[in-house]
């Protein structure tokens, strides 16, 4: 079973993507801050994590920073979930080895396709 991480300050959208991945191919975890994603990212040791760029605490390019700086997460796959859509952030999103950069508002189907190109879970 494939691990995810959600991890945005918006828990509609937390919500949302939890309902779509929670079930036979996904177990799931929750945080709206960078602070808790980091401690979570440690604990539940995700594959992947849906991270957003904007919250409270830490942003999703520290938290990223934080993953990638730990021999103990440095692996986990990361899409960016965000509303910024500007070419700087998706050069540094790819320099800094993200999997995927998604837009808000996306289309969750979108979303579930990447996630399982990344892991190789089928639908």
């Amino acid at each position: 079973m494939k691990k995810i991480l959600i991890v945005d300050d918006e828990r509609s959208i937390c919500k949302l993507l939890r309902h779509v991945f929670e079930g036979s191919d996904y177990k799931t975890e929750v945080a709206h801050t960078g602070t808790e994603a980091l401690k979570k990212a440690n604990t539940f040791q995700p594959n992947l994590m849906l991270l957003d760029v904007y919250m409270p605490e830490m942003d999703g390019w520290q938290v990223l920073e934080g993953i990638r700086s730990s021999t103990k997460t440095k692996g986990i796959s990361v899409i960016m979930l965000t509303e910024k859509n500007m070419i700087g952030d998706i050069e540094k999103a790819d320099s800094l080895g993200v999997q995927g950069y998604i837009t808000k508002p996306f289309l969750v189907d979108r979303v579930k396709k990447k996630v399982e190109e990344i892991l190789q879970v089928n639908p």
